[in-house]
């Protein structure tokens, strides 16, 4: 059955950070760049708001407390070839315990700046524009951080990963494709289609839910 994933999250309040603010490297991205919202019951959620221009730099780590850890989310810029532009080619995901986070549903949503933004369209799949990326955290306990993690395409269908003979995990439906490295641990979703440019990205929410 596909996922409702409209009724399935809470949502909350952007918090924008000043835009002339520079970091000037991870370690004050860290200290100044986390901003964390709780919420009630197993639907937590975070809003990292980002310093206009520095987007490609990564900006962030929000903590899944239905898990209890820290996880870093940093976008990646496509070349500038959509009318001098770069795009969001894909999203890291970092710091992930797939197996002390069975059974969570992860959504990444960006939004560009302005009064009650609309959640940005990121990527193009048989379905339509996307607003967000739906990973899914199985809550099976044979499988390992390689194949536990999949996404659900703008359907609401699930993607399974599987895992390769090096470790790593894959998942791909020709529009979306999900990797897991096991030298460091990080989980990429990239994009054959990707809509969001990466200079009006202004914050991004991450959400989680018990499945």
């Amino acid at each position: 059955m596909p996922v409702d994933t409209d009724a399935y999250y809470d949502g909350d309040d952007l918090v924008p950070v000043p835009k002339k603010r520079k970091f000037a490297n991870s370690k004050i991205v860290l200290g100044f760049g986390i901003l964390l919202l709780a919420f009630t019951g197993l639907t937590f959620a975070a809003n990292l708001s980002f310093n206009s221009g520095r987007v490609e730099f990564g900006q962030g780590i929000y903590q899944i407390k239905s898990c209890d850890q820290w996880v870093g989310i940093t976008l990646v810029p496509s070349q500038a070839k959509y009318s001098g532009l770069s795009r969001v080619l894909n999203v890291k995901i970092s710091g992930l315990d797939a197996l002390r986070c069975r059974g969570s549903n992860f959504k990444v949503q960006l939004y560009p700046s302005g009064a009650s933004p609309a959640a940005m369209k990121i990527y193009t799949d048989a379905s339509g524009d996307v607003d967000r990326v739906l990973l899914s955290i199985s809550s099976d306990n044979t499988k390992t951080r390689a194949n536990a993690v999949s996404f659900i395409d703008g359907y609401g269908q699930l993607v399974p990963t599987t895992t390769l003979s090096d470790g790593s995990g894959y998942a791909d439906d020709d529009y979306q494709f999900l990797t897991y490295a096991p030298g460091n641990g990080v989980y990429t979703v990239a994009f054959y289609l990707p809509l969001a440019t990466m200079n009006t990205v202004n914050s991004l929410t991450v959400q989680s839910a018990s499945q």
